[in-house]
């Protein structure tokens, strides 16, 4: 038995990285055990101990990679490559977090309660500062941040409210570090009798009980003013395959491909159109196959629907003609009055890479085959303020994988939104857990602006999101909710222009900037430290 423990005792400090990352995958939909994430860091930092720095930075990247491969096993749906590549550079995000522990460990060890209140609190700086890193740098990657995990815990998700997703995150790591530092302590206390009593723990249990305590105070406090504004959200539920034609095909089949998806956004709109005081139509992202602007057939089944009294917000594409006579693409969603005039659009600001357009594709012409587009989107620049005609709400678009983005529900709303409308096109990646974890941002962008969310989605979840993060109506049959074809109206209660901002809305994310720059610096000093004890180890055994 000793020798067989012997034999893998190198292993388990790596195996202790791998169940963090299947820990952190469990906490996201398909498994959506949110309580987990409160402790799933703790294996991966007991790991980090028994490591030195550099292989503790790997343990990293391997906890991080372990729990993006199988958390977005659904983008194998579009790209197996994609998949790979995207869940080792979200790895590398995780890996300063490893590298911390490790270091500080192996420094000042675990048996003293100020270095390790300190340790907890550089925990907490360094991962919520690499989370923010990823979310942001080179147009970001915010899916599935730490604190997203708590979507369906309502009351802990009311703390967004303060300091938007990432204030959760750092709950939770803090909550992590508190558990993993006590077990240290007692590792490292072995064959003594003395006993200690454990702050670390009771100062992560009391941050967790201060959000709970917090979230309940704020879900029965008073509610602003609102105006219930009835809206119809259609789910066409058409196959990818379906809805977008690749490679060569005839005229006529793609005449027969548009009339299949024109007549069935027809048969599930027209009959809403009779409904007395129904004041919105939402159709999902690209709804319609070709462009609103340029296709009469598409115009005219908007303008044949809308004419019987109901705006209907038509996601589609858009083209620009250059001068030169090269053309631009946009990602575009049109507010079509009762009167059959577009009133208002909105292009799509942040865009998804290798999903939407493809960087240097100019330069490196073989990255096109790893990306299912035809041609690159261009962004837009701007938040649109739409209004609902009959109504003085106003709100504002999130195309897609918009609403992963903090930053854009945020300015929406200080703009004047008091509603953000989601379209999107899950078939992409239809039937697996994407579309729920897709749900959850939307959540999160709800509770962080104090606003209810609305989503349209081909396939997907199509829903109604109140301010609090309660989803109150979706479209489904016999309780599935994806891959299912059919329409929903609710009322959905609008604050009104003059409703208090979040303390998040007002402040966005400027703190989380310093403490990303504070998590950057630390991890120079620490590289910078290992650097020099290794030269001077060097220079010592040469002596």
């Amino acid at each position: 038995m000793q020798r067989i423990t012997k034999q893998i005792r190198p292993y388990m400090p790596w195996a202790g990285c791998v169940l963090s990352g299947l820990l952190l995958a469990a906490v996201f939909p398909p498994l959506a055990q949110g309580q987990a994430a409160w402790l799933a860091l703790v294996p991966g930092l007991m790991a980090a101990r028994a490591l030195p720095p550099r292989k503790a930075f790997l343990g990293g990247v391997l906890a991080g990679a372990t729990g993006w491969l199988f958390s977005m096993s659904w983008l194998t749906y579009v790209t197996v490559a994609g998949w790979l590549g995207l869940s080792l550079y979200c790895g590398l995000f995780v890996g300063p977090f490893f590298l911390l522990v490790s270091w500080w460990v192996r420094r000042y060890s675990a048996q003293r309660i100020l270095p390790n209140l300190l340790l907890m609190i550089l925990c907490v700086v360094t991962w919520t500062g690499f989370e923010f890193a990823r979310s942001v740098f080179a147009t970001g990657f915010a899916w599935n941040t730490l604190g997203t995990s708590q979507a369906e815990n309502i009351p802990v998700l009311q703390v967004a409210r303060l300091g938007g997703v990432y204030l959760i995150s750092a709950l939770i790591v803090w909550m992590n570090a508190g558990v993993a530092v006590s077990l240290m302590r007692y590792w490292e206390a072995r064959g003594r009798p003395k006993r200690h009593w454990h702050p670390e723990f009771l100062l992560g249990l009391l941050a967790w009980a201060l959000a709970f305590s917090f979230g309940w105070r704020s879900l029965l406090s008073g509610e602003p003013a609102t105006e219930n504004v009835q809206v119809a959200l259609v789910q066409p539920n058409i196959p990818q395959e379906q809805k977008w034609l690749t490679g060569d095909f005839t005229a006529e089949e793609y005449t027969a491909f548009c009339a299949k998806i024109y007549s069935r956004l027809h048969r599930l709109t027209l009959p809403l159109t009779q409904v007395e005081g129904l004041q919105l139509i939402v159709w999902p992202e690209t709804a319609i196959p070709d462009d609103l602007l340029s296709s009469v057939e598409s115009y005219d089944l908007v303008h044949g629907l809308v004419t019987n009294g109901v705006p209907i917000l038509v996601g589609s594409m858009d083209t620009e003609w250059l001068d030169d006579g090269s053309r631009r693409y946009y990602n575009c969603s049109f507010l079509v009055g009762a009167s059959g005039r577009i009133m208002q659009g909105y292009d799509k600001q942040h865009l998804v890479m290798f999903g939407e357009y493809v960087p240097l594709q100019n330069s490196i012409p073989f990255l096109r085959a790893i990306t299912p587009i035809q041609e690159s989107f261009s962004p837009g620049t701007n938040s649109t303020l739409f209004q609902v005609e009959s109504s003085s709400a106003f709100f504002s678009v999130l195309i897609c994988f918009e609403d992963s983005v903090s930053a854009l529900a945020r300015r929406a709303v200080k703009k004047g939104a008091r509603m953000l409308v989601n379209q999107t096109n899950d078939a992409w990646f239809d039937p697996s857990s994407g579309s729920r974890q897709h749900l959850w941002h939307s959540i999160l962008r709800a509770v962080e602006n104090g606003v209810p969310v609305v989503r349209s989605a081909n396939t997907g979840i199509s829903g109604v999101i109140d301010r609090r993060g309660r989803l109150l109506a979706a479209v489904q049959q016999n309780g599935q909710m994806d891959c299912v074809e059919g329409v929903a109206l609710f009322p959905v209660p609008v604050p009104g222009p003059d409703m208090a901002l979040t303390p998040y809305t007002q402040y966005g994310d400027e703190v989380w900037y310093g403490v990303t720059g504070l998590a950057v610096l630390l991890q120079v000093f620490i590289w910078a430290n290992l650097r020099s004890e290794e030269r001077k180890k060097k220079a010592e055994s040469t002596v």
